[in-house]
């Protein structure tokens, strides 16, 4: 983010602001609850999106040396993530490929050969098998070469670990994060540590706890105690960068904004910035640290969370923080999130239950704004898998504000368009046609409105 774009979103959040003006849509949307609660709807997004989209893994510094490891999951997948002894970062499936036993079972460690548990076939951290026992008498003949540890394509960029489950697609990182790609620089998330972790399991769908992450209409309620007094009400502004997305969320310093010489305006002062990498990551940007949120889907009502606070690193001089500093921050952002999380158990339980909800219209929309790029897309069941730039808005629909941030139309070469919204939406759009219904030929049970004040949805009902 350069400092032109910093004060123009600054500015866009006061004009927001002085003009009691929201994202909102014209009309409420509806989703099928079957989004949320379908494990056959859940396991064509696992094929489409968890085992078929790049992911970050770890940071950079849980790997500090040559020699270090990282035993991971990713889709069901077990991995082993090394760095070797030239620096270079690899993953690998962590399985023999003797007999197939995993080959390690620590979290993490630094080493730079790992034995089978089972026979002691041994590899480096390179992947290249190094000894068979009694390989001239069991294994005559046998090329070693040729049984290194199975890679998948794995890169280091922007201070993160990035792994795709697909081992026959190659990683383009610029590809697949597009225009964000600036943005992530800008973070400098490889000159910080990770200070601390907290991993739990929570009974909620994974797009439950996405959703709550990037609209701020609930802050002043659900966070009353907690963060809700220092935010603005309902006020926040967003940009889609391809798949991704920029969430804007102004503090209540943002009132005294006017007040301030404009070479002194900071972003990272007056707001929080939300980051969303499609599918499962977040970045939650303050002052003075950032917060990545890794969500592991597990089942259609059970995700496993990863919750990082990342500290600058320790310089030894004056300014640095002391660790108090850091662990407290750790603890308002985990007791402020998990008042998100078990409200997403409780959405995911009121779901469960069948009781139909009622729609609230929203009519608060601002002026229309084209947007123009490409369109070109095929579903997945014309296509191996869809392109990164899909998910956009064509050259010739002009949308409210709103739309630009949630809502992509998009040509279907099998039955027509449709309206796809931001993470279910995109989500339902990688499984296949099969996983969007049409406005004109839906029963009026097959949907059940979810949120529909908040700038903000679940998602928006599928027009043909």
């Amino acid at each position: 983010m350069d400092r032109t774009t910093e004060l123009e979103l600054l500015d866009e959040l006061l004009a927001l602001k002085t003009n009691k003006t929201f994202y909102l849509e014209e009309e409420t949307s509806k989703s099928p609850v079957s989004r949320y609660m379908s494990q056959d709807h859940f396991d064509r997004e696992h094929q489409a999106l968890f085992r078929n989209l790049p992911q970050m893994l770890a940071h950079s510094s849980e790997l500090p040396d040559p020699g270090s490891f990282l035993r991971r999951d990713l889709a069901g997948l077990p991995l082993l993530i090394t760095r070797d002894k030239d620096g270079d970062v690899h993953a690998f499936l962590n399985v023999c490929r003797h007999r197939g036993t995993q080959l390690v079972s620590e979290d993490s460690g630094c080493k730079h050969r790992f034995s089978c548990p089972y026979h002691a076939w041994t590899w480096n951290s390179g992947g290249e098998l190094l000894a068979i026992p009694h390989q001239e008498q069991g294994f005559p003949g046998i090329d070693k070469s040729t049984l290194g540890l199975k890679a998948l394509p794995c890169a280091e960029r922007f201070g993160f670990i990035w792994v795709h489950p697909n081992a026959d697609v190659k990683l383009d990182l610029d590809q697949y994060l597009g225009p964000i790609t600036s943005d992530l620089d800008w973070l400098q998330a490889g000159t910080l540590d990770v200070f601390a972790v907290e991993d739990k399991t929570f009974d909620v769908n994974w797009k439950i706890l996405i959703e709550g992450g990037i609209e701020s209409y609930h802050f002043k309620i659900a966070h009353k105690n907690t963060i809700g007094p220092y935010f603005q009400d309902n006020l926040s502004s967003y940009q889609m960068f391809g798949d991704h997305m920029r969430s804007i969320l102004p503090r209540t310093a943002l009132d005294d904004l006017p007040n301030q010489p404009r070479e002194t305006w900071d972003i990272r002062t007056q707001t929080n910035i939300i980051y969303s990498i499609f599918p499962t990551s977040q970045f939650l940007v303050q002052s003075d640290h950032i917060v990545w949120i890794q969500m592991l889907p597990i089942s259609a009502n059970q995700t496993r969370l990863r919750l990082h606070t990342l500290a600058p690193k320790p310089s030894g001089g004056d300014f640095d923080m002391p660790a108090s500093h850091w662990k407290k921050n750790h603890e308002i952002t985990l007791m402020t999130l998990t008042e998100d999380f078990e409200i997403g158990e409780s959405i995911q339980r009121g779901l469960s239950s069948g009781t139909p909800m009622m729609p609230v219209e929203s009519t608060n929309a601002l002026p229309p704004m084209a947007v123009s790029v490409s369109s070109n897309m095929r579903c997945a069941s014309c296509a191996p898998r869809l392109p990164v730039n899909a998910f956009a808005l064509p050259e010739f629909t002009t949308m409210p504000l709103i739309s630009r941030v949630f809502s992509r139309i998009w040509r279907h070469n099998c039955t027509g368009a449709a309206a796809i919204a931001f993470f279910v939406n995109i989500a339902a759009t990688f499984i296949g046609s099969s996983a969007t219904i049409s406005a004109k030929s839906r029963s009026p049970d097959s949907f059940t409105p979810v949120f529909t004040a908040a700038p903000l949805r679940p998602g928006t009902l599928n027009k043909s």
